[in-house]
């Protein structure tokens, strides 16, 4: 699943997974992996020290909640990847997004045009030899056949050798072929080797260029360090002149990029029309593609065309596909490709470029339930066609998530319908590996206020309100009869830049777990610190996340014990958490780390290494979105809540 830039909402989120850590797992005996005392690891212990992880996702569960008020498609929108904004000359993450692709398309289009400059230089060059050339009177004293030499230029200088040459291709038709070869003095920056050919028409005056037809062009570069550029360009139909109406394929091709020492190659190559090789900028662009090639085989490409045919213009609306398929050695994700539908406005200016329609499709490793890859597709309409990076006032989009198998969700369906005048709603389906299923709407009026109600498989009901004028919201879960916990409040307050929230569980015997934390931030930097309480235990938290990189939190409890994790956000609202947690005051000196594969609403699937009295123990942990599941040992189903 694609590594994307973690907003604030998404990235705390996904501690919601660790909630399962809170395991209840009470009772659960081991008589094995014991010291010679015949002290065991305790599974309590690492209840007690992963409970903690609970106060992370009380914060990131708020945030969410307030996200999806305040702008329903803002997670869509991130999982399509419009607002991303790396370096596309980086190029070593798994995917790219619509400005990467954008601007990739762009400096290709210039690319082409530096490629024809140098085809344009030909007749100049060719011009220069035959000056001191034979004249025709001389040549026709000779018979000439087929591969004949017609002149040979060498040159042999300080600081490179080398030569021109003009060869018969086809005598009775007036082809020849012109070769230049240079070689260079081994200067670090700098071409050690350049090999050019051009083979064209003469139309019978091999004293005057200014007439001459170009067949195809070859050349070769290389640099000090080993690059290798290679250039081709000749008519679709594989022979014959070129010209203007004449559909040919232009191809770059690059080995051991210098700038680039992560990629084994990259290649460009066009479908145009040339146009008049002496006239710049009068080329025609029908198709562009371009592939990079990483040195651990993962590979990107790209490709842009009109639908339905056409050159690529200035305000033409093009298509752009791109395939990016993962390293073999990459453990979950198997390919993510992107179709965008843009209009393109100018050509040599990304900027100006309008998203129409956008869809992604993901494919992961491993079977899901339907027995397909487990996978994710987005399909993306704004109301308008928007930049990139905006933020469109309307947009219809469908998000549909099969994840594996073994995942306690399965599927996750989630449709936005938003007007930029309202109402609009929210539809949110999670599908289960026992076929329960949970369903979420939220509805928003004209003024942007909206109510939220969901229905549980277990009968929990949750209702809420959003104040789009205060940024005020209640939410409120009521759980069914015989459950511990009764009740749940969630209330806060957001403004521009700042979030304040409380989170109350409440016990059957009245006691609440009382959470709080108040954030500042943006969508590049935010921090947040608070407090729980849960009975004598109390638990100082804080939360970090700066731009390009993982949210990372820390939290210390009044008993000495202390923890730290990592989160990976991925494509689809799920996460990748690693974590490790500590409690050096207790018997045996106990210790745990683990990593889990978390869905958008909490549930998931990993492991939990507990490390007590020298002695290590790991259990698979599988559990629901409220923390309901279990452990095992391989032998042993332990449960969880």
């Amino acid at each position: 699943m694609t590594v994307r830039t973690i907003s604030t909402r998404t990235a705390l989120m996904a501690i919601a997974g660790l909630v399962a850590l809170l395991l209840g797992a009470t009772g659960c005996d081991r008589d094995s992996s014991t010291d010679p005392e015949g002290n065991a690891p305790d599974p309590e212990v690492a209840a007690s020290l992963a409970a903690t992880a609970q106060t992370a996702a009380t914060v990131g569960i708020n945030l969410d909640q307030v996200d999806i008020f305040a702008n329903p498609l803002a997670g869509i929108s991130e999982d399509a990847g419009l607002y991303q904004d790396t370096d596309p000359d980086g190029w070593d993450v798994d995917g790219m997004g619509f400005p990467e692709k954008a601007e990739m398309m762009a400096r290709d289009f210039r690319t082409v045009r530096a490629f024809n400059g140098k085809i344009a230089a030909s007749p100049r060059l060719r011009a220069s030899m035959l000056e001191r050339s034979f004249t025709m009177d001389a040549w026709g004293e000779f018979q000439q056949e087929d591969g004949d030499t017609i002149d040979v230029e060498y040159f042999d200088g300080p600081d490179s050798t080398g030569l021109n040459a003009l060869i018969w291709v086809d005598v009775d038709n007036d082809i020849v072929r012109f070769v230049k070869l240079r070689e260079y003095t081994p200067v670090i920056g700098r071409i050690v080797r350049r090999d050019q050919e051009h083979v064209f028409d003469i139309n019978g005056t091999l004293e005057d260029g200014s007439d001459d037809i170009m067949h195809s062009f070859f050349s070769e570069e290389e640099w000090f360090g080993g690059e290798v550029d290679t250039g081709t360009l000749m008519p679709v139909s594989g022979s014959g002149p070129m010209g203007p109406g004449i559909e040919v394929q232009a191809v770059w091709h690059v080995e051991d990029p210098r700038f680039h020492p992560l990629q084994e190659w990259t290649e460009v190559s066009y479908i145009l029309d040339v146009g008049e090789f002496n006239v710049e900028g009068d080329e025609l662009i029908y198709s562009i593609e371009a592939t990079v090639h990483w040195r651990n085989d993962a590979e990107h490409r790209a490709m842009l065309d009109v639908p339905g045919g056409g050159p690529i213009e200035n305000d033409t609306l093009v298509e752009a596909r791109g395939q990016f398929d993962a390293a073999p050695a990459n453990p979950w994700l198997e390919s993510v490709s992107d179709t965008l539908n843009v209009m393109m406005g100018d050509l040599e200016d990304d900027a100006d470029d309008l998203l129409v329609e956008v869809s992604r499709r993901s494919v992961f490793d491993g079977t899901a339930i339907d027995g397909g890859n487990p996978r994710g597709y987005i399909h993306y309409v704004p109301d308008e066609p928007i930049g990139p990076g905006e933020e469109p006032c309307g947009a219809e989009a469908e998000h549909d998530v099969w994840y594996s198998e073994d995942w306690w969700v399965v599927h996750v369906l989630r449709e936005v319908d938003v007007e930029c005048d309202g109402p609009d709603t929210l539809h949110v389906l999670m599908e289960f590996r026992d076929g329960s299923s949970y369903e979420r709407w939220i509805i928003w009026d004209d003024d942007g206020n909206a109510e939220v109600t969901e229905n549980r498989v277990d009968g929990t009901v949750v209702s809420g309100t959003w104040n789009a004028t205060t940024g005020d919201y209640t939410i409120n879960t009521t759980f069914p009869a015989g459950s511990d916990p009764t009740a749940r409040e969630q209330r806060g307050q957001v403004q521009e830049g700042s979030v304040e929230a409380w989170d109350i569980l409440t016990w059957t015997d009245g006691r609440p777990d009382t959470t709080f934390f108040s954030g500042q931030g943006d969508e590049t930097a935010f921090d947040a610190e608070g407090f729980k309480v849960k009975g004598d235990l109390r638990e100082e938290f804080t939360l970090e996340y700066q731009e390009d990189a993982l949210l990372a939190g820390t939290w210390a409890r009044n008993d000495g014990a202390e923890g730290e994790f990592t989160i990976e956000t991925l494509e689809g609202g799920s996460q990748h958490v690693t974590f490790a947690s500590e409690a050096p005051a207790e018997p045996g000196e106990p210790s745990i780390e683990g990593e889990i594969w978390v869905a958008p609403d909490g549930s998931g699937t990993g492991t939990v290494r507990i490390t007590q009295y020298g002695q290590t123990v790991t259990y698979e942990i599988t559990f629901g979105p409220d923390g309901e599941g279990f452990l095992s040992d391989g032998t042993t189903e332990i449960p969880i809540g």
